[in-house]
């Protein structure tokens, strides 16, 4: 999404910048330019893949593996996302939208590995049950996973849906949205989102999975023990007695 977005100069500077030298900078440009932004577009998944070692060799050695696995599955393809991410690690978090336009929403899960399997089988039989509706209401989801070292799975569903743009997006977004395709509002797409979001929220407490940020967005209080629970809410009656910090966060205002 991000690379998609993202304006081919700028990506083509960065990647220069990042590399080991000029040479490597120019032939990583070139593998990118003729590789264009095209590449995945008749594929129903891909898998993106970096490696890190004691020094180039270890790391090759890794890559190497990875790359013997991976073609067993599938067709290998540029490495145009984890160059241009490798140069850019920390994205200016702006308001994004699709690459056609649509309200784009990430939600995010980090479970243990032996939760993986039941909680895509869930998630499968989620998307069954709300096939049609998503289809009425122009809502499509994709989904990225990753490996969090050898601790755990990060699995990632998005929500894109067809629906108008905000004065957030107008004001704030990077690219000039001139030549971003407009939807009209979809009200009752944006409602379905928020019910699949806490249909997978409540998965995601089932299968034992953690978040990386909690607030209003991921349960806290709720996902704790009761004695943890009790200490907290004495806690926060004790130094926010009227609820004036962050209301409606971590789940406060359903107990207080």
């Amino acid at each position: 999404m991000e690379m998609e977005n993202a304006n081919p100069l700028v990506a083509a500077k960065s990647v220069f910048l990042s590399s080991k030298n000029p040479l490597d900078g120019l032939l990583q440009i070139v593998k990118m330019g003729f590789a264009g932004r095209g590449f995945l577009k008749h594929a129903a998944f891909s898998g993106h893949f970096t490696t890190e070692g004691i020094n180039n060799k270890e790391a090759k050695i890794k890559i190497a593996e990875a790359r013997r696995i991976a073609q067993q599955y599938g067709k290998e393809v540029a490495s145009s996302i984890p160059v241009y991410l490798h140069a850019n690690p920390f994205m200016e978090l702006t308001p994004i939208l699709g690459p056609n336009g649509e309200r784009w929403k990430p939600t995010h899960s980090v479970l243990p590995f032996s939760k993986v399997l039941k909680h895509d089988n869930d998630f499968e039989s989620l998307m069954l049950e709300y096939k049609d509706k998503m289809e009425q209401h122009g809502v499509a989801m994709n989904r990225m996973f990753s490996f969090i070292d050898s601790n755990a799975f990060l699995y990632e569903p998005t929500f894109l849906w067809k629906d108008a743009q905000t004065i957030y997006h107008k004001k704030v977004y990077p690219l000039n949205l001139d030549d971003v395709p407009v939807h009209d509002a979809n009200p009752q797409g944006m409602e379905l989102v928020y019910e699949i979001k806490q249909r997978i929220e409540d998965m995601c407490v089932a299968n034992g999975a953690i978040h990386f940020q909690i607030g209003k967005d991921y349960p806290y209080l709720k996902t704790r023990t009761k004695e943890t629970r009790n200490f907290l809410c004495a806690l926060k009656k004790q130094l926010d007695p009227k609820n004036l910090i962050n209301p409606g966060a971590l789940g406060f205002d359903e107990t207080i």
